[in-house]
């Protein structure tokens, strides 16, 4: 099969591709048929050309595919509950994409496989935000995401501190 959509031809006859090739889409050669005609009779050649496939980097689909992600998120919530999901793909067929944390509150989480979830539960009291980010890579290349978690403070009951006994005056 000929892949002329892909290509546009000059009149001085330089042939150029209409946009880049992609191995995944077009598999590893495109062709088409050049045709020089002197005015009496006409010559054909078939022109393959070849594709490299290149490693595409992972795509992250979390967060509707943003760079930065904040998530607002009521403290004392149960710490295996998952403040968060990551979500990638991999144009390149057989990659296995891996998930990691990064960045200065990245020790505060537990990452499962795609899933985060706080080590303890967060308290608005003792840090209100938290900034990290999540990386996936499939071995030769990395996408991140930047990950923004605020704090929201929830009325908590009050709690007694005296002493169970009293005394009488």
């Amino acid at each position: 099969e000929l892949d002329y959509q892909k290509f546009s031809i000059d009149s001085s006859g330089n042939v150029s591709l209409e946009s880049s090739p992609n191995y995944e889409v077009d598999g590893s050669g495109l062709q088409f048929t050049v045709r020089a005609n002197d005015g009496t009779f006409n010559t054909d050649k078939t022109v393959t050309l070849g594709i490299n496939d290149v490693n595409e980097v992972p795509v992250i689909t979390s967060g509707g595919g943003r760079t930065n992600v904040i998530i607002d998120w009521d403290e004392n919530i149960n710490r295996f509950f998952p403040v968060y999901n990551v979500s990638a793909s991999d144009e390149d067929f057989g990659d296995t994409l891996t998930y990691s944390l990064y960045g200065p509150d990245s020790g505060y989480f537990n990452q499962t496989a795609r899933s985060i979830t706080f080590r303890t539960s967060p308290d608005y009291e003792t840090k209100s935000s938290y900034l990290f980010g999540a990386a996936v890579s499939d071995g030769l290349a990395t996408r991140a995401q930047s990950i923004r978690i605020n704090i929201r403070d929830v009325n908590e009951a009050p709690s007694i501190t005296s002493s169970s006994t009293a005394s009488a005056i």
